[in-house]
C-alpha cells in the first residue's frame, strides 16, 4: 500500500491558517486605527465648527458616561464649558499629523499635532479611548508642544529685535481676544519691555494699564512660603514642626494628620488635597473671607496619601500654612505678608483685596461662556478674598520688585532663599522647592510660580543664571500661556 508523507501538507495547512489569522488581525487593526483616528478628526471638527453645537454633540455622544460622571453630576456641562473655552481661545486649529495611535491593555492612545490659528503656536491633542467598540473618550487634553522640524525660526536675535517681535505678537493676539493683561521682561533690575493691553472691566470699557492689579491665582504661594521661612529664620518656627501644633486636629481630615510637618506643606507632600470641591462650588463665595472659613472644606476631604510619601499639589496645605504663620508670628496672615514682604519690596499695589469692596484699578477676571456665547465675569466662581494659597492681586512692576528683593537676598538669608527655590527630591518633591516651582531650561536654572484659575492666568519666571525676569498677568482664562511660550521661544534665540 502506497503511503504519503503528510508532514509537508500539515505544514502547508498550518502556515495557510496562520497567514489567514495574521491577515485578519492586520485587517482588524487597520480598521481599528481608521475608526480611532476618526475620533480625533471628529474632535478637531468640533473645535473648528462655527458654533458650539458640534462641541455639545461631541461631549454628549463621544465622551464616555464614566468620564463625565467622574466630574460630578454636571460633568457634561463642565466638559462643554472647558472645551468651548478652548475653542474660543484657539479660534481654529490646523492638523499637521496624527503622531500616535497605540493600543494598550485597556485603551487606545491617540495624539495629533496641530497649530492654533489664534495663538500661532503648536499643541498636542491627546485622546484616551475605550479599548472596545463603540470607541468613546475617557480622557482628553490640549497641551503645548514643539512644532515639526523646520517650523521654528532659530536665527539669532538681539534684545531689541526680541522686543519688537514680542510686541507685535502681543498686539496680534490681543486683537483676537486671546490675551488681556500686562507683560514685563527685565534683565536683572533693568526693565527691557513692559506693556498692558485689553480690558480690565468689559462692562465699563476700562483698559488695562501697568498699574492694573491682576489676580495672581496660585502665585501667592510664593509669598506664603517666604513668610514661613522668615519665621524659621527668626527661630519662631521649624520646618519639622507638626501641623497639629498650630491647627486643632479635629479641624483636619481623618488619617495620619499628626504626621504632617511644615516641610510637607511647603513641598506639597502632606497628602492634603484642594478645597475647591463641590461644596465650595455650590456655596455663596461671600462665606470665604477668613482663612478659618475654609476649614470645613479641608476637613471634608480625606488625605490622598501618607504624608511625605509622594508629591501631590495641594492648595489646602498652603492655606493651612496661613494659620501656621498666624500662630507663630502673633499677626494676622494678611498683616504679616503686608509688613514683611509687600512693604520691604515696595509692592505698593499688592494685597489680598476683597472683591466686594471698592479697590481702584482692580481687574475683573473673565471666562468665555458657551451658553451665552460671550465673556462672563468670574466673580461667582471664587472667594471674595484671596489668601495663603492664592487669589491675591499684584502688578507686573510690583512682582519685578519682589523678584529683585528675593534674588538679592533681602527678604531671606542666602541659605534659606536657595532652599526655597531648590528642588526637594529627597522629600519626594523633585520639581518643587518651598513654595516655588523649580526647573532647568536653555538658560540654566529657572524658578517661579504660575497661577491658573477660572478667569485668571499668571506667571512669574526668574532665570537665575541668565538674569531674565518674565512676568505675564492676564485677566482671562488661559491668557498668559501663549505670551510666556512666545517669550521663551524668543529669549532662547537672544545672543
Amino acid at each position: 500500500m502506497k503511503t504519503y508523507n503528510l508532514i509537508p501538507l500539515l505544514i502547508f495547512i498550518s502556515t495557510a491558517l496562520f497567514n489567514v489569522k495574521v491577515y485578519a488581525d492586520i485587517k482588524t487593526t487597520t480598521s481599528s486605527i481608521k475608526q480611532t483616528n476618526k475620533m480625533m478628526t471628529v474632535f478637531i471638527d468640533a473645535l473648528n465648527a462655527d458654533d458650539n453645537q458640534a462641541m455639545r454633540d461631541f461631549v454628549n455622544h463621544q465622551i464616555s458616561p464614566t468620564s463625565k460622571d467622574n466630574l460630578g453630576s454636571d460633568g457634561a456641562k463642565r466638559y462643554i464649558s472647558y472645551l468651548s473655552g478652548q475653542k474660543a481661545f484657539h479660534g481654529k486649529v490646523q492638523l499637521n499629523a496624527i503622531t500616535r495611535n497605540e493600543k494598550t491593555a485597556d485603551s487606545y492612545q491617540i495624539e495629533a499635532r496641530v497649530k492654533s490659528i489664534n495663538t500661532e503656536l503648536w499643541y498636542q491633542l491627546k485622546l484616551t479611548l475605550t479599548a472596545d467598540k463603540p470607541y468613546q473618550v475617557n480622557r482628553l487634553s490640549i497641551e503645548p508642544t514643539q512644532g515639526p522640524t523646520g517650523s521654528i525660526d532659530n536665527s539669532p536675535l538681539t534684545e531689541q529685535q526680541l522686543i519688537k517681535q514680542l510686541d507685535d505678537y502681543v498686539q496680534r493676539i490681543s486683537d483676537k481676544q486671546v490675551f488681556s493683561g500686562a507683560v514685563l521682561i527685565a534683565k536683572n533690575d533693568k526693565v527691557l519691555y513692559q506693556t498692558a493691553t485689553g480690558l480690565a472691566n468689559r462692562a465699563f470699557n476700562i483698559k488695562n494699564d501697568l498699574q492694573t492689579k491682576f489676580n495672581l491665582g496660585s502665585m501667592n504661594k510664593m509669598f506664603t512660603a517666604v513668610s514661613v521661612l522668615q519665621l524659621v529664620e527668626a527661630d519662631k518656627l521649624s520646618l519639622d514642626d507638626k501641623l497639629v501644633q498650630f491647627v486643632d486636629a479635629t479641624q483636619l481630615p481623618e488619617g495620619s494628620v499628626d504626621k504632617i510637618t511644615v516641610r510637607h506643606l511647603l513641598t506639597h507632600t502632606s497628602g492634603l488635597g484642594n478645597y475647591f470641591n463641590q461644596t465650595f462650588n455650590d456655596a455663596s463665595k461671600s462665606k470665604y473671607r477668613k482663612i478659618s472659613d475654609y476649614l470645613p472644606l479641608i476637613k471634608g476631604s480625606p488625605l490622598r496619601f501618607e504624608p511625605g510619601s509622594r508629591f501631590g499639589y495641594s492648595s489646602s496645605g498652603m492655606l493651612l500654612l496661613g494659620l501656621v504663620i498666624e500662630k507663630s508670628s502673633g499677626q494676622r496672615y494678611f498683616d504679616y505678608v503686608r509688613e514683611h514682604i509687600y512693604q520691604p519690596a515696595k509692592m505698593i499695589n499688592s494685597d489680598s483685596f476683597a472683591t466686594d469692596l471698592p479697590t481702584p484699578n482692580l481687574a475683573t477676571g473673565y471666562l468665555f461662556n458657551s451658553e451665552f456665547n460671550r465673556w462672563q465675569s468670574n466673580h461667582y466662581y471664587r472667594g471674595v478674598k484671596g489668601g495663603p494659597a492664592g487669589g491675591g492681586y499684584s502688578t507686573v512692576q510690583d512682582l519685578h520688585n519682589f523678584a529683585m528683593m528675593l534674588t538679592q537676598y533681602k527678604l531671606l538669608s542666602k541659605d534659606l532663599t536657595e532652599q526655597a527655590y531648590s528642588a526637594k527630591p529627597q522629600y519626594n518633591s523633585p520639581g518643587y522647592g518651598y513654595g516655588f516651582g523649580v526647573g532647568d531650561d536653555y538658560s540654566g536654572r529657572v524658578v517661579g510660580h504660575d497661577g491658573v484659575y477660572i478667569g485668571v492666568s499668571s506667571l512669574l519666571s526668574i532665570q537665575l543664571d541668565a538674569g531674565y525676569v518674565v512676568i505675564v498677568l492676564s485677566n482671562q482664562s488661559f491668557g498668559s500661556v501663549p505670551v510666556s511660550r512666545k517669550i521663551d521661544e524668543l529669549l532662547e534665540r537672544v545672543r
